[in-house]
């Protein structure tokens, strides 16, 4: 299983999903006041609270698929499945966080500082991309084998 680098791959970006989770900031908002929001998953300031709770349904869907990903290493095409769900789930996370931080610049009247943690579901984005490249490479080895018997 951890032989395969399909699934290093899937564990990176399972680690990078969990890092998001546990609230690294992906765009901090200062006020002139002394208020800081932070995003991902739960704003509060004092004009209005912001919930961001598709954000963390879709960051536990991308960390969960990649997890389970890994555990299917004996059924390639099922592992295929889940890093694409996963991958069109980090790219609809990837829309949603961006919109939801724009529409935070607009509505507060001030500019966002993005973080560190913005680029933690790229870095996803671009694992399972060379995950399911690795899976399809693997897949392509074994059938390939299937037919020299």
């Amino acid at each position: 299983m951890i032989q395969r680098i399909q699934t290093v791959y899937l564990l990176v970006a399972f680690l990078a999903s969990a890092i998001l989770f546990f609230s690294i900031p992906v765009a901090v908002f200062h006020y002139t006041t002394p208020v800081i929001v932070d995003l991902p998953f739960y704003i509060t300031s004092t004009f209005q609270n912001v919930t961001t709770i598709p954000l963390l349904i879709l960051n536990v869907l991308v960390a969960g698929l990649s997890f389970a990903a890994i555990l299917l290493y004996n059924k390639r095409v099922l592992q295929l499945r889940f890093t694409m769900f996963a991958f069109l789930a980090n790219v609809i996370m990837i829309i949603v966080l961006f919109l939801t931080a724009d529409a935070l610049q607009k509505h507060l009247n001030i500019e966002a500082a993005y973080k560190y943690g913005s680029f933690l579901p790229l870095v996803t984005l671009v694992l399972l991309i060379l995950a399911s490249k690795a899976i399809r490479k693997d897949e392509k080895l074994v059938k390939g084998t299937d037919r020299l018997r």
